[in-house]
């Protein structure tokens, strides 16, 4: 998370989600994200980050792994979109 934290450029962020999304394919993550991706289409849960920026934070990252996994998946925005 802090390497992310820190990128400052673009090839720091890419080098950061790189390492994430390796880090989130081994068996271990894939089965935990399987379960989430799961789990969202039978009911809610939420996912909390306090990055700033969520365009440039890990649950960008996460919310993309999921969504890969075939999660079902709301924003929370106000519109409900």
């Amino acid at each position: 998370m802090k390497q992310g934290q820190d990128a400052s450029t673009p090839p720091q962020w890419v080098a950061f989600a790189s390492k994430y999304r390796s880090e989130k394919a081994a068996p271990e993550a894939r089965q935990a994200l399987a379960w989430r991706a799961t789990l969202s289409r039978q009911g809610n849960f939420s996912v909390g980050c306090y990055c700033a920026d969520e365009g440039h934070g890990h649950r960008s990252i996460l919310r993309d792994l999921l969504l890969e996994h075939g999660a079902s998946m709301e924003t929370g925005e106000p519109d409900g979109h």
